[in-house]
């Protein structure tokens, strides 16, 4: 079965993806490897448009998705990351970096913090950025299909908190994640042993 890959972006986000595209491709390869098509869209305007924002001036994720759903109906062969510029947060949470819907299979992902300094008053450089994305996209992709949360702080799949957490962690799966994802049917890349 060949994987169909929609990428949203708003134009806020655009340029930031547009030169980064390697490394988004990356992250689904190592998945997928070349079993997928990518195609690259707009983010419809309605749905930015009428999203809820708190206080904060955040998107609501769940506002988000559900919009994004009734605009763009899900397929099942189609999974949809959207890549925004734009703070987002869920439920009781400050703040997130990026959410999964599994039954519609939509990701979303915020560049917001991800291309921010710790204190979020400066911006990074763009290979700390693209480390971010490539983290992210692995993440997602991973509880996507079926993954939680790893206790190994090393791991891909580690909840990250802050920034830093997200930095310290290593842009592959454990062990444990990998023979889950084994079990399913993928093969992926570990730190110490390559391909699996």
């Amino acid at each position: 079965m060949k994987y169909k890959f929609n990428i949203w972006v708003e134009p806020d986000s655009e340029d930031i993806i547009f030169r980064n595209i390697d490394v988004v491709e990356a992250g689904i390869s190592f998945i997928f490897w070349e079993n997928y098509e990518l195609d690259i869209n707009r983010m419809p305007e309605e749905v930015l448009r009428r999203t809820e924002f708190n206080e904060r001036n955040q998107l609501d994720i769940s506002s988000l998705i559900k919009l994004f759903r009734s605009s763009v109906k899900p397929e099942s062969n189609i999974i949809d990351i959207i890549f925004l510029s734009k703070d987002i947060y869920y439920k009781d949470k400050d703040y997130i970096f990026a959410a999964t819907h599994i039954p519609s299979k939509t990701i979303v992902i915020s560049l917001y913090r991800l291309s921010k300094t710790y204190d979020l008053k400066g911006f990074i450089d763009e290979n700390t950025l693209r480390t971010r994305v490539f983290k992210e996209i692995l993440h997602e992709l991973g509880h996507l299909l079926g993954l939680d949360h790893c206790s190994d702080e090393k791991c891909v799949m580690s909840f990250s908190p802050n920034l830093r957490a997200l930095d310290e962690k290593l842009p592959f799966f454990c062990r444990v994640c990998v023979d889950k994802l084994k079990d399913m049917g993928y093969k992926v890349f570990t730190s110490d042993e390559g391909i699996i």
